[in-house]
């Protein structure tokens, strides 16, 4: 989300919150091809690891947020 020089400073956590906040969902879903420790980090749950049915597609984390405890 930021640039290299940007990282370690908390910067990525700020946007990801500020992008989220005035969601009214209860809940926010992320498809990634890995579960990135950052994400688990602030708060998001793997909750499904589905291949899409074309061919050579790659393992996906699927990874859910509860945004009405936020």
């Amino acid at each position: 989300m930021v640039c290299k020089s940007c990282t370690g400073r908390d910067i990525a956590y700020a946007l990801h919150d500020e992008l989220l906040r005035p969601r009214a969902e209860q809940r926010a879903t992320l498809r990634v091809r890995h579960a990135y420790q950052r994400y688990t980090k602030w708060g998001w749950h793997k909750t499904a690891q589905p291949r899409p049915g074309w061919p050579g597609a790659p393992l996906l984390d699927v990874l859910m947020l509860d945004l009405a405890t936020r």
